[in-house]
């Protein structure tokens, strides 16, 4: 039947003959023509989850409290390294039809589902604190990562110390640390609230303690410590001289001191407290005896300028042989986490975070016009990146897009102005160093968005080759 089919067709070539399609009939060339739908893994996905929402060949049952949901075994293995394993090895769970989940959130699990099956997720206030658990339980890792990158950017001060204790619990490390540093360079107001109140001893030590406390005096620091203490005074009273030692009372105006401090009952009570008083007092009456390297009289050095929490487009230059700093210029557009680096007599501020959007501008700075000028934008966006200057090119390494941890590189080219790709990464990374060595560049540890790195490559740009050694 099917040779019939084609008669008509084969009758028509024999009368036309057969098209010749070499160019030469001494060079017989082989053409073929390669063809990719794009579209296609996105519709194949679109049916299936179609089946899935009529219950077509489905093979696998979740239940959560009695609410159940239908899937594909195979699908969900694909997507989920939980999954991969559940139906894989030999556990319990392979060849079961239906299985009970009851460590997850159900409306969580199911937004999870429908992730894995359409590539889309919505993440709100009212549900990330339910998906980041789902997420890391079932190994959604880039799910958990973007989960992460919400909450930090719901970060404020009435807030902060929640996020920085579920991170922990949840054992986010890198948001974890960012909501300490958030709440150390917002101090004053994050003593103002509800969360400072409700914070343990171990906690509110760990914030007054800290050299980066961001305050504009250690008065500061003192009034917000006696608020915690009186806000639940009975039990927090015995606190009172362990927190004060970690205040820094030598530095404290004389005045504040006397009319303030020693006025109040919890240091009167306390001879311990007395004590540091009295130390404080004898540091600000003797001058020879003062000890500058004592923790107690040694200066916070809070986070300032382009830090990881504020963005600015201040600049300014030190001049080591005058000792003092002159402003310069401000920046074209404002920026933290921005790579910098210089190049024939020129600074150059690559990418960065603005507060609101992470940037693939660039600009540099003139020393001799004392001007910032924009110059062509990176192909990719990135922040927290590693930058340096090699072979008369500038090399902008790895970073993070706002939702990825990258890999990629791209190189400027000054004396043409453009941005070019180089050969990517072997592990991704964000916060790494780069420097300039012997005709190499040389990349340095970082963090992949799950674990901070110890590892090093180098790239050799006269053999386009990245090398990888681990540093143990």
């Amino acid at each position: 039947m099917a040779t019939e089919d084609f008669q008509p067709l084969n009758a028509a070539m024999k009368e036309l003959g057969e098209p010749n399609l070499s160019h030469s009939q001494d060079n017989i060339c082989h053409a073929q023509m390669n063809f990719e739908d794009t579209s296609h893994i996105f519709t194949v996905f679109s049916a299936m989850n179609e089946m899935r929402k009529i219950g077509q060949l489905c093979d696998i049952t979740l239940e959560v409290s009695g609410l159940k949901i239908q899937a594909h075994k195979i699908v969900l293995a694909a997507n989920s390294s939980y999954f991969n394993a559940m139906f894989n090895n030999e556990m319990l769970e392979k060849n079961l039809p239906s299985i009970t989940m009851s460590e997850i959130d159900f409306n969580a699990l199911k937004l999870l589902i429908d992730y894995i099956y359409t590539g889309r997720l919505t993440i709100t206030e009212s549900n990330v604190l339910n998906l980041l658990p789902a997420s890391s339980l079932l190994q959604l890792i880039v799910v958990r990562e973007v989960c992460c990158q919400f909450l930090q950017n719901q970060l404020h001060p009435s807030n902060c110390l929640g996020i920085q204790k579920f991170a922990d619990a949840h054992c986010c490390h890198e948001l974890q640390d960012f909501s300490l540093k958030y709440a150390l360079q917002n101090f004053y107001e994050v003593s103002l609230t509800e969360e400072f109140h409700s914070l343990s001893y171990e906690g509110l030590t760990r914030l007054i303690s800290d050299d980066h406390l961001n305050v504009i005096d250690e008065e500061t620091v003192y009034e917000a410590t006696i608020r915690w203490i009186k806000f639940d005074l009975k039990s927090r009273e015995q606190y009172f001289p362990l927190l004060l030692g970690h205040i820094r009372l030598p530095l404290i105006e004389r005045i504040f001191l006397i009319n303030k401090i020693l006025d109040e009952p919890l240091i009167k009570q306390n001879s311990q407290a007395k004590d540091l008083v009295i130390e404080a007092m004898k540091y600000h009456l003797s001058f020879e005896d003062r000890k500058e390297n004592h923790p107690r009289t040694a200066h916070r050095k809070p986070n300032g300028g382009g830090s990881l929490f504020t963005t600015h487009n201040e600049c300014e230059i030190f001049d080591p042989r005058d000792d003092i700093w002159i402003e310069l210029a401000s920046t074209n557009q404002r920026r933290s986490r921005a790579g910098v680096t210089a190049w024939n007599r020129h600074i150059f501020a690559v990418g960065g975070y603005n507060g609101s959007k992470t940037l693939s501008s660039a600009e540099s700075f003139n020393p001799l016009t004392n001007q910032w000028s924009d110059i062509k934008a990176m192909g990719s966006k990135r922040s927290c990146h590693g930058i340096a200057e090699l072979y008369n090119a500038i090399y902008a390494v790895g970073g993070y897009d706002g939702v990825n941890c990258l890999s990629s590189a791209e190189r400027y080219d000054p004396l043409i102005g453009a941005w070019f790709s180089v050969q990517s990464l072997e592990i991704k990374r964000r916060y790494t160093r780069v420097l300039s060595l012997n005709g190499s560049l040389y990349v340095v540890g970082g963090f992949d968005g799950a674990n901070h790195l110890s590892s090093v490559e180098r790239y050799d740009p006269r053999v386009t080759s990245v090398e990888s050694s681990m540093i143990n």
